[in-house]
């Protein structure tokens, strides 16, 4: 059976993009459309993560009714807020989050917060290094800051070094799967990449 990850939110399309990194990853996803729903599951079945939508009504109460049942430390909890303000932070990190990150992070960030002991050692080619748990890439030792699309088409090079893709391969595993990309896009993603680099 493959790890699952518990999803709570009222509108499972928010994290579309979060799910496609998931289960590229080999995890499978649940969705829950409601705070009980979602502690019930948790209960009820053997999961590695949950991430929760706090505008779930009743999402605090949930964060702290999984605390008190977790039954075990590898679990990770996740919240998604709309803003992030330091007194919401505390308040969920309170109620037993491990994260909370605001609906703006990357997906990639929010996947691999919801399995850590998954998260992969630095992908290295040349004289680019990639961390995909902390979203860092390095050049020659110096810190470069790539978009989220360049970053994922580097990604996939690095884990496939002398490999070629095709322009819908690469659309099919950094877009999520409900956006048309025309295929001649990602000549301007890989001219961008190569810029930055």
């Amino acid at each position: 059976m493959r790890p699952t990850i518990i999803i709570g939110s009222r509108d499972p399309g928010v994290f579309s993009a979060v799910v496609q990194v998931l289960e590229r990853s080999g995890l499978a996803t649940v969705f829950r459309r409601t705070a009980r729903e979602t502690v019930a599951a948790v209960r009820r079945l053997d999961v590695d993560g949950v991430l929760i939508d706090a505008r779930l009504p009743a999402s605090l109460t949930a964060c702290r009714e999984i605390r008190d049942s977790r039954t075990s430390s590898r679990l990770q909890l996740v919240v998604v807020v709309a803003r992030l303000g330091g007194s919401q932070r505390r308040t969920y990190r309170d109620a037993g989050a491990n994260r909370v990150f605001t609906a703006s992070s990357a997906a990639r960030q929010i996947a691999f917060a919801l399995a850590p002991q998954r998260r992969q050692v630095r992908l290295s080619h040349g004289g680019i290094s990639l961390d995909p748990a902390l979203w860092r890439v390095w050049h020659d030792g110096a810190m470069v800051e790539l978009p989220r699309i360049e970053f994922m088409i580097l990604d996939i090079f690095l884990r496939h070094p002398g490999r070629v893709f095709s322009r819908r391969e690469i659309i099919a595993r950094c877009w999520p799967s409900n956006v048309f990309v025309d295929p001649r896009t990602v000549n301007v993603h890989i001219a961008t990449l190569r810029r930055l680099l």
